[in-house]
């Protein structure tokens, strides 16, 4: 399983059997520079470069890992596919 952001998932971009897009999360959300920036940094950098997205990354960041922790699991992608951001 894989996931992308608006902007990859707008691009066409899939990777792997499952691609899963995450709605509301931009490039930056997969790292964790959006969980201790401070978002009046990060939104309106978004402007320049995918740096944070609408969507709360502390969200993103559970939901990604309950998420691979249900792929692994069970070795189903629709298992994986348990959050409200998918």
């Amino acid at each position: 399983v894989s996931y992308t952001s608006d902007e990859y998932n707008r691009a066409g971009i899939r990777c792997g059997d499952a691609t899963l897009h995450v709605r509301g999360a931009f490039h930056g959300n997969f790292v964790d520079a959006p969980l201790w920036a401070p978002l009046w940094v990060m939104r309106p950098l978004s402007a320049v470069i995918p740096a944070c997205g609408p969507a709360d990354p502390v969200e993103v960041h559970e939901e990604l890992a309950s998420s691979a922790l249900a792929f692994m699991t069970n070795k189903d992608a629709a298992s994986a596919l348990n959050g409200e951001l998918f």
